[in-house]
């Protein structure tokens, strides 16, 4: 589209900007996950979702006010928490849902600075649990992160969760 056509779009109410380059259609996003997925698109195509987004988008935190994304180039938009880091990897980031989020262990290693000891000790024992931290993960973010290193045992039984039996009747 052109621009005058866009605007246009955006005057009469059929687009809605999400972010710069960025639009719904119709009416304006307002779940957490929409507006993390536009925060993505709107960074371009070497940011993903990261740090208390990424462990929302894996059910592990509640989702922040402001979308958070990892790239490694400097972005600024209004709205997005960019943080610039020189060390992501391919290895670090995985199409969820459609939406480009970091790795659970990258994400636990990179928010485990937010975290008291047993909020960390809970997110790892919740992940492991949900079976989004297999041995290998785990092994990667225990290498990653001395703090959670010190304080998960890697050969403790993963913890499976509760199955849903029906009880018989007599």
């Amino acid at each position: 589209m052109s621009r005058w056509t866009i605007a246009h779009h955006c005057r009469t109410g059929q687009l809605i900007r999400e972010f710069v380059g960025v639009y719904s259609v119709g009416h304006g996003q307002t779940s957490p996950l929409a507006l993390a997925d536009a925060a993505v698109l709107a960074c371009g195509d070497r940011a993903v979702l990261s740090h208390d987004s990424a462990a929302a988008r894996y059910g592990l935190r509640r989702w922040p006010h402001i979308p958070e994304i990892v790239s490694p180039l400097q972005h600024k938009r209004s709205g997005v928490r960019a943080h610039r880091s020189r060390t992501l990897t391919h290895a670090d980031v995985a199409t969820r849902r459609g939406i480009r989020a970091m790795t659970l262990a990258r994400t636990v290693a990179d928010i485990a600075p937010r975290l008291s000891d047993v909020q960390l000790i809970r997110v790892i024992h919740e992940a492991r649990r949900n079976s989004d931290l297999p041995p290998a993960a785990l092994a990667r973010l225990l290498a990653d992160c001395s703090r959670a290193a010190r304080l998960v045992d890697p050969r403790e039984a993963r913890v499976r969760a509760p199955s849903t039996t029906r009880s018989a009747r007599c």
